[in-house]
């Protein structure tokens, strides 16, 4: 072996734990002696920093491999690039470090998550069994560790298992005989194993894996990947064999795939059940593998879009829907769903029966509102056939996929949604200055998402942190062709900062559902909102009896000793939306306030500041005004 220190780089820990270093020479490995049918892949292997010794300069090849390591193997046989780390680590980074796997391990294991070399429940499993986490005192089988191997190198399951010859070979489920099968045949295993045997319940040697991460880089670099381009004429997958046929002009390709093959939709992950005939798909593929194909599919790009078109709706209609629009293709940004350039406008009339979707939802043509985004298709007569609708303004209902990489630029964070009808939509997260969205941060893969959305937008960038409640003046009031209400923008009080928010259906103002009513510039409004939609507005414009106050007031807690109510008596009040009606003011009256401890308040005969609504009969507190100009809402 070279005689020079070798050290292990940061993300070649995967192989040993990091207190591990490269020795000058492993004086327990040797190319005469006791392992030296291991010497030459060892001393090759830690040449290349692919695996490492001990400070004491052994390589201990007794030693049992623990599933960390065995990961961190995998990850540099599959050569990940670094956003593809970056994007597993965000999808499954949490989840890892909750199930207490070694820091060093968490991209390993994340890309092997996402490439289906081992499943969630397989390592909440080896969690249970004590094979993850620091002092860790199991090991995986031999018989899983081979079934790792052979899903990291794209290598399916051979149904033909006469090549094993291994004495014990009845022990192995079908399933791990069919990989081992397929790696005997590229190589990595051999056919017949330590003493005839294959022993797939023991645990394996360092010195064999050793064996096995040579022969497993040695395949992967005599397999040469090519790239082809064609439109799926037929897609079968039958008693286990998985199978697609493409025609590009003249040619055809015929392509295995299995459970490493990965596929994906306009830059969206997806499964097999996906591929469809006459889809335009790019196929990467591993040549002269498989059985009666060109070879066994690595990577497979599903390119045609789901419709033809895309653009807004500028009017709806009985049967027909008038649209701009341009063609969809993959230059379309859903990063810019709110503001797609347009360059023509039609009025488009419905085929019978049309496929008409709202965020995987069937609808009729009357839930379509102007504005709303479309994605659409026109037969050969040019009626609209299916049109997928996200509205401006609307609310998803479905399972997070993936969560995806974060544009710091635009402040957007990239997820995944399956939606009602399973199919799976894109959609961007809006965060703050902090690249945070306290909302959402919490959400992992498999949860369930419930939100509001603005086209494929989630959350508002000015309402990201605001609370339940916001009181201020109206700045703007936004309306539709039809004069029904949008949207509105408001000063809040306290801080002179503006908020936006959208008016909906949902929406009740002064009391209603279909307010008929208008807003003015500078009236006060209490707002209460669910993120960025109003749920309720209340407006004052100094014509009614209710008035909105602000008021100094002095804490007396002397009608109540509960600690949840605090009592004040107003010194001074001055009314901020009209006169005062004709009677004196607020002066000497009393009122409470409830939901925070009267520890909040520092003592007695304290002086506060409040903003009130107020009548002849009652004081209702909107917000309370601190000395260092922050505040609080009292009304939740």
């Amino acid at each position: 072996m070279k005689k020079s220190k070798r050290f292990l780089a940061l993300s070649l820990a995967v192989a040993m734990l990091p207190t591990y270093s490269f020795a000058k020479q492993f004086s327990d490995v040797a190319p005469t002696g006791t392992y030296k049918w291991a010497y030459s892949a060892i001393d090759e292997l830690s040449n290349k920093n692919i695996i490492a010794g001990f400070n004491d300069g052994t390589y201990k090849p007794e030693n049992l491999v623990s599933l960390p390591q065995t990961l961190s193997l995998l990850k540099g046989i599959m050569n990940p690039t670094s956003e593809e780390v970056t994007k597993a680590t965000n999808t499954y980074g949490k989840d890892l470090i909750n199930l207490g796997l070694d820091t060093w391990a968490i991209d390993a294991a994340a890309i092997c998550l996402q490439n289906n070399v081992i499943t969630m429940g397989q390592l909440q499993s080896a969690k249970k069994y004590d094979q993850i986490g620091p002092g860790s005192k199991s090991y995986p089988a031999r018989e899983d560790i081979a079934v790792f191997y052979a899903k990291a190198l794209g290598l399916g399951k051979n149904s033909d298992v006469s090549n094993l010859k291994h004495k014990d070979i009845s022990d192995l489920a079908i399933e791990k005989k069919e990989y081992l099968s397929s790696l005997v045949k590229a190589g990595i295993f051999a056919a017949t194993g330590s003493n005839g045997n294959f022993n797939g319940r023991n645990a394996i040697r360092r010195a064999e894996i050793a064996i096995i991460t040579k022969a497993a880089y040695d395949y992967k670099s005599k397999v040469q990947v090519a790239t082809a381009k064609g439109n799926v004429i037929l897609a079968s997958s039958t008693n286990n064999l998985n199978r697609f046929i493409i025609k590009d002009g003249n040619s055809t390709m015929g392509f295995e795939y299995n459970g490493s093959t990965k596929f994906t939709i306009n830059g969206t992950s997806a499964d097999a059940t996906k591929l469809k005939e006459g889809q335009e798909v790019e196929v990467k593929y591993q040549k002269g593998l498989g059985e009666g194909v060109h070879g066994i599919a690595i990577e497979v790009t599903i390119k045609d879009v789901v419709t033809q078109y895309v653009g807004y709706v500028s009017g709806v209609y009985s049967n027909q829907v008038k649209v701009k629009y341009t063609n969809n293709n993959s230059s379309i940004d859903l990063k810019a769903s709110d503001s797609i350039s347009t360059s023509k406008e039609s009025t488009l009339t419905l085929t019978t029966n049309p496929d008409i979707t709202i965020l995987g939802i069937p609808n009729p043509l009357s839930n379509v509102k102007e504005g709303d985004m479309v994605e659409f298709n026109l037969d050969a007569q040019g009626y609209l056939t299916k049109m997928v609708v996200t509205p401006k303004n609307g609310q998803i209902s479905g399972v997070l996929k993936e969560i995806g990489s974060v544009d710091a630029y635009k402040l957007l964070k990239e997820i995944t949604v399956t939606l009602k009808d399973g199919k799976d939509y894109k959609f961007y997260v809006r965060l703050d200055n902090n690249l945070k969205n306290t909302k959402l941060d919490s959400l992992k893969v498999g949860n369930t998402i419930n939100e509001y959305t603005n086209y494929r937008f989630i959350g508002n960038k000015s309402n990201i942190n605001f609370g339940n409640v916001a009181f201020g003046t109206i700045k703007n009031v936004n309306y539709d062709t039809r004069r029904n209400l949008t949207g509105i923008t408001i000063e809040e009080y306290a801080t002179g900062n503006r908020y936006d928010y959208i008016i909906n259906n949902n929406t009740t103002v002064n009391g209603s559902y279909n307010y008929n009513g208008s807003f003015y510039t500078g009236s006060y409004v209490l707002i209460e909102n669910n993120g960025n939609y109003a749920s309720r507005i209340t407006s004052y414009n100094g014509n009614s009896y209710e008035g909105v106050y602000y008021v100094e007031a002095y804490y007396t807690d002397q009608l109540s000793s509960q600690n949840d109510i605090s009592n004040f008596r107003i010194d001074y009040s001055r009314r901020l939306d009209g006169k005062d009606f004709g009677y004196n003011g607020l002066k000497d009256s009393n009122f409470k306030v409830t939901g925070i401890n009267s520890q909040y308040f520092r003592s007695y005969n304290t002086k506060y500041t409040f903003v009130v609504l107020a009548n002849g009969n009652y004081i209702s507190p909107i917000m309370l005004l601190n000395d260092n100009r922050t505040y609080d809402y009292l009304k939740k």
